[in-house]
């Protein structure tokens, strides 16, 4: 079941992305912080769903000793919301999904976790494949708007390898956080550590965003939830993406995190699709690479 939940949680996440990108409103100071309060508010009503709907002996206490993995990955998203708004989400989606290669190197260095060769073979073809859109829209030739600087780009690019080096590190940080022998999680059992690492996560997130939704009334900015549908949206995709990335690490971490990186691939094609983006013929040999990749890595799954 692994391997489904793996595909899932890439498929939120691609879609999410996109959303991420129409909410991303250049003008706005702190569309940032708003996008991040409606992923807490989504997160932390899953949470309460989970805790009346099934026991998992969750205890509050977890939130803390979660705090490392969930602040990597929460200072990453809010990172990648803020620069989305200056570069393509096709450019930042490819960028970011470098945390799975940086997840995999540690899996592999540190952990010691070996796959077959075919599987080898898969994922250089999906590395590979990532690696070329990435190189191909940084030479995009469209014009950008007027109204974005030089300076503007350069903090986005080095907003998206923020988020790819922080989420790679909270990702490999979650192999340890989920196995049995290595977690620090308490009152945990091999049938709920998932869900109470999940339930952690997201009331830490719902705690975040009750902070950002203070900061923004200090900053007197109004907020309300009318015309809010596209952040809203992202804050479901987000909250399912989460639910169902818990329970990938069952099985083989690196393959798990190769096929995750699949998610830039449906990022961008769904951008050309929404966002109008356009698409030149190397982008589709890219994209067809990293598909073949992640099809072989679905057949063999070692």
């Amino acid at each position: 079941m692994w391997l489904v939940f793996t595909i899932l949680t890439t498929l939120s996440w691609g879609v999410a992305e996109v959303f991420y990108k129409m909410g991303a409103e250049r003008s706005t100071k702190y569309t940032h912080l708003r996008t991040g309060i409606f992923i807490g508010l989504a997160m932390g009503i899953h949470a309460v769903f989970i805790l009346l709907t099934r026991n998992v002996g969750f205890h509050p206490i977890n939130i803390i000793y979660y705090f490392p993995v969930f602040f990597l990955y929460m200072l990453s998203m809010i990172l990648s919301c803020y620069g989305v708004r200056f570069i393509e989400n096709t450019v930042s989606s490819v960028v970011e999904e470098f945390s799975t290669v940086i997840t995999a190197g540690l899996c592999f260095f540190i952990l010691g976790e070996r796959v077959s060769g075919i599987s080898a073979f898969a994922m250089a073809l999906l590395t590979i494949g990532v690696v070329m859109l990435a190189m191909f829209e940084t030479k995009n030739e469209n014009e950008r708007p007027k109204d974005l600087t030089k300076k503007m780009l350069i903090v986005g690019f080095i907003m998206a390898l923020m988020y790819a080096l922080l989420d790679g590190i909270g990702t490999f940080l979650d192999v340890f956080y989920l196995d049995m022998e290595t977690t620090p999680l308490k009152y945990v059992t091999e049938n709920t550590i998932e869900d109470v690492a999940n339930t952690a996560y997201e009331f830490s997130f719902l705690i975040t965003a009750i902070i950002f939704y203070i900061y923004l009334k200090i900053k007197k900015e109004k907020f309300t939830f009318k015309g809010e549908k596209i952040r809203i949206t992202t804050g479901i995709l987000e909250t399912l993406g989460q639910a169902f990335y818990v329970y990938s690490f069952s099985g083989n971490d690196i393959i798990a995190v190769s096929i995750m990186s699949f998610m830039s691939v449906i990022s961008v094609v769904l951008s050309r699709i929404f966002l109008k983006e356009k698409m030149t013929k190397k982008q589709y040999v890219a994209i067809v690479m990293a598909l073949i990749g992640v099809i072989i890595l679905g057949f063999v799954g070692e």
